[in-house]
Formats: structure tokens, sequence, C-alpha cells
């Protein structure tokens, strides 16, 4: 058994009416647009934007947002990253097949695998390019695809805001003395997606590997099972080995040089169970030859044991909840698990008959760079569906 994964976690997710048979009635992970439904060129397509960078595109000329449910990999951390390199930091999340689940969410797992790969075959043999990074890889030397891999947003932004708004003041009181702090100095009364905070605020911040000056910590979509967003500092705390996760994603091809990066890009994170190991704090790192020097062993977080708390009932009202048929390969694909004989629903329009001279949105980049800046609120069941 992985030291990640324990016996009351496994007792919670298998049990009847746990948290396995619940998404397997909320259809988590196996609606409209979960990567084990959808294949390329039946349910969309490929889109070059820009010379050497592909996206993914559906009917309507929009980038499609994917969802696929895993298992934090083992030995993985979201621990603070430094730019020493110069480049923009992310997480590189590995997710395996949930632990113990039943069959259907072992046949999810596996099309998820299957599209992906079936998505690098058809690129690799137009292209004739060796992979460098792929969206799937094995988890040991020279084993079996078994590890779906997604980046997060940059964790790192630089303010470039050179006029700060100001919070107003009530006229109608009485009281001479007046707060006239800007609206940066004062904290945000419920964290949003976009959020800024000082690098400091990350446990293990500092050291040689870190050379922020005008850097900030963005607060990115990840949210825990109650839906709320989880501040960059206690990211370390949730996103852990045996963590089941949902994720949104997008789906990207970069070609650099003669090598060729296929990526998964996170918008947004759904926590849907914890894990119940307790990482150690992030440490202070020296250069990439130094050895970690930790703050703290295990220590006591923000989580509150709050495991499988996902109000699961809520996710099956939503779109895209309804059965959908398991689309058929043709060519060269590899073959696909039957995950119900479910007979199609309207939901299965969304990425569905992609015409080959598709019309891209003129506003499309305006509106998804509107979408990332505003926090998606209420109930998880907008994140899920």
């Amino acid at each position: 058994m992985s030291i990640s994964v324990t016996p009351d976690m496994i007792l919670r997710r298998t049990i009847s009416g746990g948290v396995y048979d619940t998404m397997v009635d909320a259809r988590i992970g196996n609606n409209a647009t979960s990567l084990a439904r959808v294949d390329l060129g039946i349910h969309f397509k490929k889109f070059s934007p820009y010379k050497d960078n592909d996206k993914f595109v559906g009917a309507d000329g929009r980038e499609c947002v994917f969802n696929y449910i895993g298992e934090v990999a083992p030995g993985f951390v979201a621990h603070p990253i430094g730019n020493y390199n110069g480049f923009g930091e992310k997480h590189a999340i590995p997710t395996i097949v949930p632990t113990n689940a039943p069959p259907r969410i072992k046949g999810i797992f596996h099309n998820q695998l299957s599209t992906l790969t079936n998505v690098m075959d058809v690129d690799g043999d137009r292209n004739g390019q060796t992979r460098s990074k792929t969206f799937t890889r094995s988890s040991i030397p020279n084993g079996p695809v078994d590890t779906i891999y997604t980046t997060t947003a940059p964790i790192y932004v630089v303010d470039t805001d050179k006029t700060l708004p100001r919070v107003k003041v009530n006229l109608d009181d009485d009281n001479d003395e007046v707060d006239t702090a800007t609206s940066a100095d004062q904290p945000p009364a419920e964290p949003e997606v976009g959020d800024l905070y000082p690098c400091t605020v990350l446990q293990g911040y500092g050291g040689p590997r870190f050379n922020h000056t005008a850097s900030k910590a963005v607060q990115l979509d990840i949210r825990d099972p109650e839906g709320s967003l989880i501040l960059p500092q206690d990211t370390w705390m949730w996103i852990v080995p045996g963590a089941l996760i949902l994720v949104h994603a997008t789906m990207h091809v970069y070609r650099i040089n003669r090598m060729t990066i296929y990526q998964l890009t996170a918008n947004s994170i759904q926590v849907l169970d914890k894990g119940d190991i307790i990482p150690p704090a992030p440490a202070i790192l020296g250069l990439p030859d130094s050895r970690p020097r930790y703050i703290g062993g295990p220590t006591e977080h923000a989580t509150n044991g709050r495991h499988a708390i996902v109000n699961f009932a809520n996710l099956m009202k939503g779109p895209g909840a309804a059965g959908t048929s398991s689309p058929s390969g043709s060519g060269k694909q590899r073959p696909k698990r039957v995950l119900d004989t479910t007979e199609p629903s309207a939901n299965d329009d969304i990425f569905v008959s992609v015409p080959d001279d598709v019309e891209m949105s003129s506003v499309e980049e305006k509106q998804n760079k509107a979408a990332g800046k505003k926090a998606r609120r209420g109930s998880v069941l907008s994140m899920c569906l």
C-alpha cells in the first residue's frame, strides 16, 4: 500500500454510499465534456492560432475546457518554487487512477488516458516530431502509461497596476477620524480568483532560489470540498498525494525548436476528497545542488478534517449530468471502455460535429481573460459539471 493511502481513506471512499458511489451517481468525470467521453475529430478539433502553437476547439469555435478526475500521485509536493531560472513557475500535478476504485471509475480513468494518447498519436504521425513532454507518462521506468499531468496557471504574477483604487469614506458620518487607506491595504472580505498576496505569506519562501522584486503570489481557482478557495499559502496542505481531485483544463501543443510539448493547463481544481497524509512544512531550499532545510515537521493545518464533504446530490442537478453515449473510435485510435449504455442527451451537442471551416470568435481571448479574473462563487455544482 502506498504511504499516501490510509485505511480510513479507503473505507470512506469504498463503503456503500461513500465517495465512489456518489461520484458514479453524480457522473463526476463522466459527462459530455469529460476527457473520458470525447475524441479528437469527433467532438473537438485542433486549431493553430499562432505558428507552432495549437489549442483545441469545439463546434462553436471556442476553446474546449475538458474535465477529468484522478488521485494525486505519491511524491508530489506543492511547495513554493523559486524563479532563479527566469521562467514562469507553475505546479505540475500528476494524477493516477484512484485507489481501490470501482470498475466504472477505473473505466473513466482508462478512457481519459486513451483520449490524451490518441491526440498525441495523431499529432505525432502528422508532424514527425519527437515528443519531449507529454500529457501522459509512466510512473515507473519502462512501465505502462498510467499518469496524467496537468500544470496550474503561473503561481506568481507581476502587479503592473500603477494606480491603486481608493476606498471611499462615509461623508455623512460626523466622525472626524477618517481612514484614507487604499484598497490595496485592506484585506479582501472574501478571497477571489486573481487576488494578489506578498510572496512572504508562502511557507518555505526565501533563500537563494527566490529573486522576486515585483512578483506577487496569485490566488488560483483551487477549492476545498466545500467549494471555498484554498489560499496560496495553504495549497501544500490540500494538494497532497492521495487527494481525489476534479480538474477542468484546456489542452495545448507547443513546438519549441524540434521539441513538442503537450500540456494540460488547469482552469480550476476541485478537491473532492482530501488525502489523509500531513505533509512536512515547505522547505527553505538552497541552490539546486543543496539539501533542503525544513522549517518544521508534520504540522496541524487548517483542513479541520474536512473529508469528502462535497454535496454530491447537488452535482446531479446541473447541465452535463445527464447520460451520454460513449463516443465511437475510428482509424487507429486506441479502444475505450463502454461506461454505460445510456442514450445520448442534448448535452452531447457541446463538442459534436466540428466542421473543418469553423470560424473562431474574435473576442475569445478577451472572454478568457475576463473569466480568469472573476471568481466562481456558490456551490461546487458549476465546477463539477
